[in-house]
């Protein structure tokens, strides 16, 4: 295992939007270290999404009329990792950023 999906989790809310996600997902998939990712989607049409292989992908559906201020709040305290990260799903955080960041947190 490596120190990301040891120490950290990548929450990334959505709705409506499976194309970005998957876009997301394969992008992530991609890095050298795996990564914990919890999907909290709150579509009105759940879609199924595709198998990764190098991430550990949990996901939780919301009611679509949930505000997202509350699905954030009750998904990260879901995060079981002692570091978590929100990433919008048509953002893109960088594997060295990430791992630059957590080094940061646990120095300081």
């Amino acid at each position: 295992m490596s120190l990301l999906s040891d120490e950290l989790t990548v929450v990334i809310p959505t709705y409506n939007r499976y194309g970005c996600l998957e876009r997301l997902l394969n992008y992530y998939q991609d890095f050298s270290s795996r990564l914990n990712i919890l999907i909290l989607d709150s579509s009105k049409e759940k879609q199924k999404i595709s198998q990764v292989d190098n991430l550990n992908v949990e996901y939780k559906e919301y009611p679509s009329d949930k505000p997202p201020a509350i699905k954030i709040l009750e998904g990260i305290l879901n995060v079981r990792t002692e570091f978590v990260v929100l990433c919008a799903d048509d953002d893109f955080l960088f594997e060295q950023g990430l791992l630059e960041s957590l080094k940061f947190l646990k120095e300081n």
